[in-house]
């Protein structure tokens, strides 16, 4: 049986609103949403509990595997600290992947952050400004709370940071600055972290840091026995240690020697 040309041609129109759809979201659309820095802001801020800003651009690629990049973006100091800012990050990069979500995961294949300046304080009655009321007004909602087992359901792939310099200051005492030129890390779940990192202390002592671990999952849900081991290359000596972290009766070897 030979089916009428027009039938085919009806079948094909109806189908070009479904492929042009299947399309975009596969090749991603690109959506100008710099006019609406300031909505991003407050959504933020009323996040955070403190101010936001967005300085730079933004860039947002809907589809099936979504993309988010800025420019400056600024978290303010809570009341009761010096004026300055809190966090300032030059670029921040963030690719998503919705197929997981068809079976209730999320997965980030790639967050990035470069050019990131962190002020951290603690006053002399152990205050600090790093931590968050998650409100303006210090009240906490539960519908807008990240928990920990959200944190953990989250698949990262890759993790990136670059050109990182966090300053801390106890009380009157003079400040601190560590500098993380390189950050690689993996937080997949249901396997293990990687995490390796390199850069400076007070500018002058260049360290190496690797560390592997068990699910981030089981370490965020206090599950005892998270396996760990660590490798701190640091002033010409070698730190190494491993053993299992919240296991009673368990405890943490750890090796010194020098560099061959």
């Amino acid at each position: 049986m030979r089916w009428p040309r027009w039938l085919g041609a009806g079948v094909l129109l109806l189908l070009l609103p479904v492929l042009l759809i299947l399309g975009l979201a596969v090749m991603g659309v690109d959506i100008d949403i710099n006019a609406q820095r300031a909505v991003v802001a407050r959504m933020l801020s009323k996040q955070v509990g403190r101010e936001v800003r967005v300085d730079g651009e933004v860039h947002l690629r809907l589809g099936l595997r979504p993309q988010l990049r800025l420019r400056d973006l600024v978290i303010g100091q809570p009341k009761g600290f010096s004026a300055g800012e809190f966090l300032r990050v030059g670029q921040l990069e963030l690719k998503l992947d919705l197929m997981p979500l068809l079976s209730g995961r999320y997965r980030a294949d790639r967050i990035a952050a470069s050019d990131v300046r962190l002020s951290l304080q603690q006053r002399e009655d152990e205050s600090n400004n790093w931590t968050f009321d998650g409100s303006p007004s210090g009240e906490t909602d539960d519908s807008q709370a990240l928990a920990a087992h959200e944190v953990a359901g989250i698949d990262i792939r890759q993790l990136d940071l670059d050109n990182i310099t966090i300053t801390f200051q106890s009380g009157s005492a003079r400040p601190i600055e560590f500098r993380l030129d390189q950050l690689d890390a993996a937080l997949p779940v249901g396997s293990g972290v990687s995490i390796k990192a390199k850069g400076l202390v007070e500018r002058t002592m260049l360290y190496q840091l690797n560390i592997n671990g068990g699910p981030l999952a089981d370490l965020l849900h206090g599950k005892p026995g998270w396996p760990v081991s660590a490798q701190l290359s640091f002033a010409g000596g070698v730190l190494v240690a491993q053993g299992k972290l919240g296991e009673k009766g368990s405890a943490l070897s750890f090796g010194l020697g020098a560099p061959d």
